[in-house]
């Protein structure tokens, strides 16, 4: 009896876990010149026939693409993943499955006017894929991805920077290097090197926001742009909230899950720990060997959630 009282109320308790991602520009990507010969069109004046347009338009979050987008390659927030998840991997390319694309003016003879586009052997070394990891209380370790020059090896490649500073310190931000590491597997398969780069900043104080950008250490890198991030609140009887996603952010399906959650209430953040807490049971114990009238309601439960999240474009876990 109580298993069922847990299983509907996780039933009750997730309908809200909702979110999408934002429009993503990435101007140091460009179609492959044989499939896309004479470039990418721009995105507001991509077709002269209206439906085709107003079809190009919807995928972006706000129904049409940002001022800045110009031409270049992107991964529009609204049909990212669209035909993703839930046992649908449909390779549209306006799903941005592959990374960035852009709609060619005059695709060559045989192919679609959505191409994906692919870094710019011209324009390497731009940070990709930034992201945090907290190793410890006081310690995160920015890591992320850049494509390097062929014949670049670790042994020749310098150090990666950071630069790093409280944002309400005046002053010069801290310069800090960090570690390299080659990853054969996409070098090979891009025919680029592909490297991971990984830095550390430690010493944070609790709760202080810090602003960061971060380089290869090839010549001449690019800085990324500068971001930001809180320092988790370790001082007694404070609580530090995480905002969880999936994929590196890029499917609907699968992305931001449950940042409303962790945004709102307190009473929001129980549901949370309850749905996990149903997750822990059930793949603890397998549900076969729940009585009948309970694995019925168990599987009609599951059944019913799935059809709620597929056509509210809602992520499932369970």
């Amino acid at each position: 009896m109580y298993a069922l009282l847990v299983l509907i109320f996780a039933c009750m308790c997730t309908y809200a876990a909702q979110a999408n991602v934002q429009d993503h520009l990435m101007p140091n990507y460009l179609p492959k010149s044989n499939l896309c010969p004479s470039g990418c069109a721009q995105w507001s004046t991509a077709s002269t026939n209206v439906t085709e347009q107003a079809r190009l338009d919807a995928t972006w979050s706000s129904g049409k693409p940002p001022s800045d987008a110009s031409n270049i390659c992107a991964m529009p927030a609204a049909s990212a993943g669209e035909d993703l998840g839930d046992g649908h991997y449909n390779d549209l390319v306006i799903n941005s499955f592959q990374g960035p694309w852009c709609y060619c003016k005059d695709p060559a003879p045989g192919n679609k006017h959505e191409q994906y586009c692919y870094p710019d052997p011209n324009n390497l070394n731009v940070p990709e894929q930034i992201n945090l990891q907290l190793a410890k209380q006081d310690v995160v370790v920015v890591s992320f991805v850049t494509r390097e020059e062929n014949g670049t090896t670790i042994s020749t490649l310098p150090s990666p920077v950071a630069e790093w500073k409280k944002v309400s310190d005046t002053g010069l931000a801290t310069t800090v290097l960090g570690l390299s590491h080659y990853y054969q597997v996409l070098s090979v398969a891009e025919n680029q090197n592909y490297v991971l780069h990984f830095i550390k900043l430690g010493g944070l104080a609790a709760n202080e926001k810090y602003t960061y950008r971060v380089k290869s250490g090839s010549e001449n890198a690019p800085f990324s742009d500068w971001f930001t991030f809180r320092a988790p609140n370790v001082v007694a009887g404070q609580e530090t909230r995480l905002g969880f996603y999936g994929d590196m952010g890029h499917s609907r399906y699968v992305s931001l899950f449950f940042l409303f959650f962790l945004s709102n209430s307190k009473q929001q953040t129980t549901k949370i720990n309850m749905f996990f807490y149903l997750l822990f049971f059930f793949s603890s114990s397998s549900s076969s060997s729940l009585p009948p009238p309970l694995l019925f309601l168990f599987h009609l439960c599951h059944t019913l959630f799935h059809l709620v999240l597929h056509f509210n474009r809602i992520p499932c876990i369970i």
